[in-house]
């Protein structure tokens, strides 16, 4: 299936491409009708001493729409374009050492950290 969407994408307009694009990524998307929220796919990877965090949002343009709450025991991510992430760390989490940052090219954001 992502093959001939693939092919759809490579022979419509560049509107048409973006379109297409948009409908592809949030396909891995897990969408709860009775709120109409999205959960983004999401990678949590820890170290000896300290994690990282990547969140895909293909529908977010910019930094300004997202919210973000991190406490050393739980994140929570909401976007005005309906994602939300909430998850508690599997390990206590240093936040005053917190980094963050979102990539506009691939829609991705990257919150890493020291672990306590």
């Amino acid at each position: 299936m992502p093959l001939l969407l693939l092919t759809l994408v490579s022979l419509g307009t560049l509107s048409q491409q973006k379109e297409q694009r948009a409908l592809y990524e949030t396909k891995d998307l897990k969408k709860n009708p009775e709120e109409n929220i999205m959960t983004p796919s999401h990678t949590v990877s820890y170290t000896d001493n300290a994690f990282e965090l990547e969140v895909a949002l293909p529908l977010v343009e910019s930094m300004s729409t997202v919210d973000l709450q991190a406490s050393s025991a739980r994140l929570k991510l909401s976007t005005t374009e309906g994602y939300v992430l909430e998850l508690d760390w599997k390990q206590p989490i240093d936040d005053a050492t917190l980094k963050c940052k979102f990539k506009k090219k691939t829609k991705m954001l990257k919150l890493e950290g020291l672990l306590l």
